[in-house]
C-alpha cells in the first residue's frame, strides 16, 4: 500500500503543476486528461491490491510455517541450560555456618567445593611449609589420609603453592606446569590435571592454609572458580567468628527444640498483625537475654531467682517492648511475660523467683 500512496502523491503533484502552467482556455482539456488518469490509477490500484493479497497469502503457508517448524526442531536439539549453582552454593554455606569445630568446618568446605571441581585438597600452614590436611578424589598420597598428613610443600621453594601463600591471591595454572608444580601434582594427585587452582585461606589477614582444586579434563565452567572462592572466603570468615557463631548455633538449636509459642488471641483483622508482631518481638527480646547470659540463666534456674539475676536486662527489654506497641495490644495479653516463662524459665514460672508480675508496678 505504500507504493499506491506514493503513486497517488506523485500524480497529484503533477496535475497541480499542470494546472498552474496552463491558461483558462485549456482548463477543459486538462479536466479530460485528469479523468483518464483517475481511471488508469484506479485500475493500477486494484491490480496492486490483488498482487499484495496473492503474495501475502502465499508467504504464510509456504514460507513462515516451514521456517517456524524448522526453528522448533533446532530448539529441541539444543542441550538444556545448565542447572544453577546457587542451590548447591547456599547448601554449602549453611553447612559451614553450622559447623561447631574447625575440623567440621573444613569438612563442610571440602564437601561444598567438591561440587565445583574434580580433585580437591586442603593444606594448613605449619612452620615454613604447607602440610596436607585432607584430600578428596585424588589418586596419589592425597587419597590416603595418613600419608597426606605427612605430605608437605616447602614455602621456600618456588611453586604455585608458595606463590599463593606469599601473594595471598588465587593462583590458576594450566599445562605445561613448572618442574616443582609437576612433581607436587604427581605425588599428591597421582595425575596431571587440565587445570588447577590454589585458593588462600586468610584468617584475620594472614594465610593459615590453602585449598587446591582441579579439573582433570576440560576447562573450568565460568561459575566454578568464583563459587569455590566464595566458599573459601566464607569458611575463613566462619573461623574468625567461631566464638560468637557457636552462640548463634546453640540459639538455633534451642529454638528448634522449644515447643511452639501459644497462638495469638482472636482479634479483629486490623489488630491481628500488631499482635503477631508483639509476640515475635517479645520472643526475640527474651532470646537475646538468654543468649548473652547463658551462665546466669543456668544458675537462675538452679536457685530459682532468674528475675533477680537478670533484673536489669529484663526491665530494659520490657521497656523497649512496651514503648513499641500500643496499650490496647500489650494490655490484652502479656507476650513478654509469656516468653520469660517459656524461654528463660523453661515453662516453670516459679523459676523466676517473683510473687507478682510486673514486679516494678
Amino acid at each position: 500500500m505504500e507504493l499506491i500512496d506514493e503513486i497517488r502523491g506523485f500524480l497529484a503533484e503533477r496535475v497541480a503543476s499542470l494546472l498552474q502552467e496552463t491558461g483558462r482556455q485549456q482548463q477543459e482539456r486538462v479536466g479530460e486528461v485528469l479523468q483518464r488518469l483517475r481511471q488508469v490509477f484506479q485500475a493500477l490500484e486494484q491490480s496492486l491490491v490483488q498482487l499484495e493479497e496473492t503474495v501475502h497469502g502465499w508467504s504464510v503457508p509456504n514460507i513462515d510455517q516451514p521456517v517456524a517448524d524448522w526453528a522448533a526442531q533446532v530448539v529441541e536439539l539444543l542441550p538444556p541450560p545448565p542447572p544453577s549453582p546457587l542451590p548447591a552454593l547456599m547448601e554449602a554455606v549453611d553447612a559451614i555456618d553450622m559447623a561447631e569445630t574447625q575440623g567440621a568446618l573444613l569438612q563442610a568446605l571440602l564437601r561444598g567445593v567438591s561440587g565445583f571441581c574434580d580433585g580437591i585438597a586442603v593444606f594448613v600452614v605449619r612452620g615454613n611449609a604447607l602440610v596436607g590436611w585432607q584430600g578428596l578424589r585424588l589418586q596419589g598420597v592425597g587419597a590416603d589420609g595418613e600419608r597426606f598428613r605427612n605430605f608437605s610443600v616447602p614455602l621456600d621453594t618456588p611453586s604455585a603453592w608458595a606463590r599463593c601463600y606469599e601473594s595471598q591471591t588465587t593462583q590458576v595454572a594450566t599445562p605445561p606446569f613448572g618442574p616443582a608444580d609437576q612433581a607436587i601434582l604427581q605425588e599428591m594427585a597421582g595425575y596431571l590435571p587440565e587445570v588447577f587452582a590454589l585458593f588462600p585461606i586468610l584468617v584475620k589477614g594472614k594465610p593459615v592454609g590453602l585449598l587446591y582444586a582441579d579439573r582433570r579434563s576440560g576447562p573450568w565452567k565460568p561459575e566454578e572458580p568464583m563459587a569455590i572462592e566464595i566458599l573459601v572466603r566464607h569458611a575463613a570468615m566462619a573461623v574468625e567468628t567461631m566464638p560468637s557463631r557457636l552462640k548463634w548455633i546453640q540459639t538455633r538449636k534451642a529454638q528448634a527444640a522449644e515447643p511452639p509459642a501459644p497462638a495469638p488471641p482472636e482479634v479483629a483483622p486490623e489488630e491481628k498483625r500488631l499482635h503477631e508482631e508483639a509476640q515475635r518481638f517479645a520472643r526475640l527480646l527474651v532470646q537475646e537475654i538468654k543468649m548473652y547470659n547463658e551462665q546466669q540463666v543456668v544458675m537462675g534456674r538452679q536457685y530459682r531467682d532468674l528475675y533477680e539475676r537478670l533484673r536489669e536486662d529484663i526491665e530494659r527489654s520490657r521497656k523497649v517492648y512496651l514503648e513499641r506497641f500500643p496499650r490496647s495490644v500489650v494490655a490484652q495479653r502479656d507476650y513478654f511475660y509469656e516468653e520469660l516463662v517459656r524461654v528463660l524459665a523453661d515453662g516453670d514460672p516459679s523459676l523466676l523467683g517473683i510473687d507478682r508480675w510486673p514486679v516494678s508496678e
